[in-house]
């Protein structure tokens, strides 16, 4: 996809994530509904701002495909597929707690292209597209001058609603390096808020990209160093992690640790 086609898409996704963040911000949650477990939540607004995003996606670009959190995906003919996560942190947005986003990423066949996560509650665009940098609002995104783990915060998030494999051991080492650790309950924006320079890392039990891979090109774009926990690019259902390149030789060490522990589990549940 050339420059101009990508910028494009993304300068649509922005207008339409603003909107739909309005009206995340704006309307009350309505029924909560359990979906997988009883920790999994869907509102009726998720599936209301799924389906808006949804309908101005295809308006704009009626050959695109749609992945979506709440609703069927649908084809398309262009090779390109968009990925919403309508309400990233439902859980939050059901009790009230102001910490969630609206996630949209796009890929073709070459990979991950772009990525919009809009904060609802700071009124405030993250975004990105490879190879045209990183954007909060109209501003480019600029890189930390220091950015260290002692004193520094690392984002994670549970797996589900659990520890991921290696969480209680990763994050007691991350106290040991005086980094002050925040779950806040949004994949999406927590890794993107480390992206734009909120954190120094972001570490993930699972990869999803309905959830995550918008954040994931904000954070490349940004220069923040992406990988899964054994070092490879990321992989559904696989833990990854994201870190400033500062701090990033350590996260590596420690992530690497907690696969192979992870790894140690498996071969004995096997």
């Amino acid at each position: 996809m050339d420059p101009v086609q990508l910028q494009q898409r993304l300068d649509t996704a922005r207008a339409i994530a603003r909107d739909a963040a309005d009206r995340v911000r704006e309307s009350p949650p309505g029924l909560v509904d359990a979906k997988h477990d009883a920790a999994d939540l869907v509102t009726e607004v998720d599936r209301a701002v799924e389906l808006q995003v949804r309908l101005a996606l295809r308006e704009h670009f009626p050959d695109d495909a749609v992945a979506g959190e709440e609703l069927q995906d649908t084809s398309g003919t262009s090779g390109f597929t968009w990925l919403i996560d309508p309400i990233d942190g439902t859980t939050n947005f059901a009790s009230g707690v102001p910490w969630c986003s609206v996630s949209i990423g796009g890929a073709d066949r070459s990979g991950p292209l772009l990525g919009v996560v809009a904060d609802p509650w700071r009124r405030e665009i993250l975004s990105a597209a490879r190879g045209l940098g990183s954007w909060v609002d109209d501003r480019p995104v600029e890189r930390p001058a220091h950015a260290e783990l002692a004193g520094g915060v690392v984002f994670t998030e549970w797996l589900n609603h659990v520890p991921w494999l290696g969480m209680t051991e990763t994050l007691a080492a991350l106290a040991g390096d005086f980094a002050t650790v925040r779950i806040m309950g949004s994949s999406a924006l927590s890794l993107a808020a480390t992206a734009v320079g909120r954190g120094c890392a972001f570490l993930n039990g699972s990869y999803s990209p309905v959830d995550t891979l918008g954040a994931i090109v904000i954070a490349r774009e940004s220069g923040l160093v992406v990988r899964d926990f054994a070092g490879s690019d990321p992989q559904v259902g696989r833990p990854f992690y994201a870190a400033w390149p500062q701090v990033a030789p350590r996260i590596t060490e420690l992530t690497a640790a907690a696969d192979a522990a992870g790894a140690t589990v498996d071969r004995k549940r096997g």
